[in-house]
C-alpha cells in the first residue's frame, strides 16, 4: 500500500514543495526565499544545535545559511532577509 502523502517516485509532498521553492528561488523569486525560510528555519536551527550543542552558535549558523543563499541567488542584495534572531517556535 502506497503512503497517501507520497507523490511521484516515492517523494513526499513536503519534499516536492521544498524542491519547487528552491527552483523558484533559482528563478529569482524572492517570496519563495521568504517561504523557504519560514518552512525550514526550525529544522535548520535544530540540526545545527544537535551538532554544536550551543544555541548562540546554532542561531548564527542558521542565519549564515540563509544569508549565503540570498547572496548567491540575489546578488543585487534586494532579497527580503529574515529578521536576525530566532524565536524558538
Amino acid at each position: 500500500m502506497q503512503d497517501s502523502n507520497l507523490g511521484r517516485a516515492g517523494v513526499n509532498a513536503s519534499e516536492m514543495e521544498l524542491d519547487n521553492l528552491i527552483f523558484d528561488i533559482a528563478k529569482g523569486n524572492k517570496e519563495a526565499f521568504a517561504c523557504l525560510y519560514e518552512k525550514t528555519k526550525t529544522s535548520v536551527y535544530a540540526y545545527a544545535l544537535s551538532i554544536l550543542k550551543n544555541s548562540t552558535i546554532a542561531e548564527d549558523i542558521m542565519q549564515d545559511t540563509y544569508v549565503n543563499i540570498a547572496k548567491n541567488e540575489f546578488p543585487d542584495g534586494d532579497a527580503r532577509m529574515p529578521q536576525a534572531g530566532f524565536d524558538n517556535e
